[in-house]
């Protein structure tokens, strides 16, 4: 029998069978029919114990062969247990054999996205490190005039701080996607938190002569981590300052309610083409009208540190002309 294979089961048995023999053995010197009595109620007692057995050791088996096909890879686990401990076991693996799927599947998508983010860090730098190259073997040219190897110079430093920006907008979606950030909300004056978010801008700006409004009520208020927002409202009002025309509105306008805080920034420009709406916060993504110095990774940057928050950014086209973000951080979420 399989579940002598217990030593604890063994054990039980043999000690199981030696008092029957010896309560069977005492009543047969006592009285035959007693003995023959006794004899039959230790086998009945034995058979009962033996076909509970049995089929409890079927049931494990059944189960230890389910769990052997799911390793060997069969996704699915079905486990069929009556009332009690087995049934709790069951349960119990069922669950964990449900948590270590998914954190299987997470793995694996995780793996894909680290492949992914390398392939996209590696064509992201490979362009400026060709054109850094190019200038090099330029300017070790003997007869390259002055004015050209200034230009080349200029070109050259040009080109490393945009790497360095590069660089450092790339670790900061490291440090995003690992879930490394730690946050520190505190309650911030909407207003104070939307002109803080300005001030890297203000000459951008001016050059391009752009009106900027600011509506709201200036003591409503919300916790969030204010630098962090800052960083991601600043890469939204980058964006529209890029696909603004010259002499255009900028609006930044915000309301709280019941439910949740919302905050809008809108410009009058040209807007953002339908092919391109639905992959904007793709990162590296660059639509048709992008910016020569855009990366494609301010926006997605934008989204990840809102939502990260409990916030939800969208962003589409105004009736009137040019693009409309919207931020949303709901109450609930917040408290």
């Amino acid at each position: 029998m399989k579940y002598l294979r217990n030593k604890e089961e063994k054990r039980f048995f043999f000690s199981l069978s030696f008092l029957s023999l010896l309560a069977i053995s005492s009543n047969f010197l006592i009285n035959r029919r007693a003995g023959v009595i006794t004899l039959l109620i230790c086998c009945a007692f034995s058979l009962t114990i033996y076909l509970y057995n049995r089929t409890r050791y079927q049931k494990i088996e059944e189960l230890t062969n389910q769990i052997d096909e799911m390793l060997h890879g069969n996704q699915r686990l079905e486990l069929h247990a009556e009332e009690g401990e087995l049934a709790i076991l069951s349960s119990q693996i069922a669950k964990m054999t449900v948590r270590l799927q998914e954190q299987s599947s997470s793995l694996k998508k995780e793996k894909e996205h680290l492949s992914s983010s390398l392939t996209d860090i590696a064509h992201q730098l490979r362009t400026p490190l060709t054109t850094l190259t190019m200038i090099g073997d330029f300017l070790s040219e003997p007869e390259l005039s002055e004015q050209r190897r200034q230009e080349l110079t200029r070109e050259l430093l040009n080109m490393l701080k945009r790497m360095d920006q590069l660089i450092t907008i790339l670790l900061k979606i490291a440090k995003l996607e690992g879930q490394t950030v730690q946050y520190q909300p505190q309650k911030i004056l909407i207003h104070e938190l939307l002109t803080d978010s300005l001030q890297p801008f203000l000459i951008p700006l001016e050059l391009k002569e752009m009106t900027v409004q600011l509506q709201g009520d200036h003591q409503a208020g919300l916790s969030i981590d204010a630098s962090w927002t800052q960083e991601a409202i600043g890469n939204i009002i980058k964006n529209c300052i890029e696909h603004s025309e010259d002499g255009s509105i900028l609006t930044l306008s915000y309301e709280q309610n019941a439910l949740y805080t919302e905050i809008t920034l809108s410009d009058t420009g040209k807007g953002i083409d339908s092919e391109d709406l639905p992959h904007i916060f793709e990162r590296f993504y660059q639509g048709k009208n992008h910016h020569k110095n855009s990366f494609g990774v301010g926006l997605s940057l934008a989204r990840m540190i809102i939502t990260q928050q409990g916030g939800s950014l969208t962003a589409k086209n105004q009736q009137s002309g040019g693009a409309l973000f919207t931020i949303r951080f709901y109450e609930d979420m917040l408290k």
